[in-house]
């Protein structure tokens, strides 16, 4: 998230980011956040969110053919639930889901597609993609394997070229390559792809 503030000359640290979203530490030992933390945060820091989530432990695939005022009434419903059944992770990620669905976010439920990615570039809309990492990076020692954010800034018909947090450097990963990672993480994550834009000011 730090890189996509960076891109837009915005500055917060990563200490205020994990504060801000409540960090924890994951099955690896890495402190994060919940993806779908991130676009609440951005849309409060005055930006436009566009979310699209395949999150199967907790969503119906169902789902994703319905309007926005149906979805809202599911979700109430199935955070009734998991309150209930003491689920705290994911009510927090229900409840991310319904603030920004009331706050009239772009919020969807699909599969991943490469095209989704292209049309946000192709509006100058950088994306942040939640990959498998391992499935990129292998078995390295130096860099996150699990669920893990890359920043997609451009793509040149064959490659996506991607900004990494983990390290800061800029690289290009072959299209089937990225929707492989893409989709090994995309059942599991709260938000599988997330593009934002400054949202427009009000004319006076």
């Amino acid at each position: 998230m730090r890189s996509i503030l960076d891109f837009f000359g915005k500055t917060m640290s990563e200490e205020e980011i994990l504060l801000s979203a409540g960090g924890f530490y994951n099955s690896e030992g890495y402190y994060g956040m919940l993806s779908i933390r991130a676009a609440v945060i951005l849309h409060k820091m005055g930006f436009e969110t566009h979310i699209r989530t395949y999150n199967t432990e907790i969503l119906k695939p169902e789902w994703s053919t319905i309007g926005n005022i149906a979805l809202i009434k599911r979700l109430e419903a199935l955070n009734k639930k998991l309150v209930k059944e003491k689920r705290k992770a994911n009510v927090t990620v229900v409840d991310s889901m319904l603030y920004l669905l009331k706050n009239g976010q772009d919020l969807k439920i699909k599969f991943p597609e490469t095209k989704d990615i292209i049309q946000f570039l192709e509006r100058k809309i950088p994306v942040l993609i939640s990959v498998w990492a391992k499935t990129i990076y292998g078995n390295s020692d130096t860099l996150a394997t699990g669920g893990h954010y890359l920043v997609v800034i451009g793509y040149d018909g064959k490659n996506f070229i991607v900004l990494d947090p983990y390290n800061g450097k800029e690289r290009k990963i072959d299209e089937s390559l990225l929707l492989l990672a893409w989709c090994n993480n995309a059942l599991n994550s709260t938000d599988f792809l997330l593009a934002i834009k400054p949202k427009k000011r009000a004319r006076r």
